[in-house]
């Protein structure tokens, strides 16, 4: 059987999860990814896991929070009155705040009668990810 050499063009599927095994994203319900084995791709330290795969194995590879969403920044996290948002809002609510004339993402994560308190760390920040792969095709560099 055909073990993957650096070099090797190669297409898997994947499945991307939380530490609680929920997962985020996913190949499953469309094309493959294809990567250039041992080399950076899409998906951090895949391309170099996949070196020595076969045909239809699958392999588990855990991100560190920094190669995943970063670490959590404790200045993404802020305070506005309670009377700039919408009266309907709730704690964890997924809002857009204008920062800098720029719009961003933010959770609802304490709120009162007069202020809120907003973070703008992505929902995983600070957390390992797995990234589940399966090998479904492998191909050869082309000989020229």
């Amino acid at each position: 059987m055909h073990r993957i050499a650096a070099g090797d063009r190669v297409e898997i599927h994947f499945d991307a999860k939380a530490v609680d095994g929920s997962v985020f994203d996913t190949s499953r319900d469309g094309q493959p990814l294809a990567f250039v084995a041992g080399e950076e791709g899409p998906l951090p330290r895949v391309g170099e896991a996949l070196v020595q795969m076969s045909l239809g194995e699958h392999k588990t590879v855990r991100l560190s929070p920094e190669l995943a969403f970063g670490e959590r920044r404790q200045d993404l996290v802020f305070s506005v009155a309670r009377n700039e948002l919408p009266d309907s809002v709730s704690i964890g609510d997924h809002l857009e705040a204008r920062v800098d004339d720029k719009e961003i993402a933010v959770i609802v994560r304490d709120l009162d009668d007069q202020q809120a308190v907003l973070d703008a760390n992505h929902p995983l920040a600070g957390q390992p990810v797995d990234i589940e792969v399966e090998v479904v095709s492998i191909e050869p560099p082309k000989k020229s």
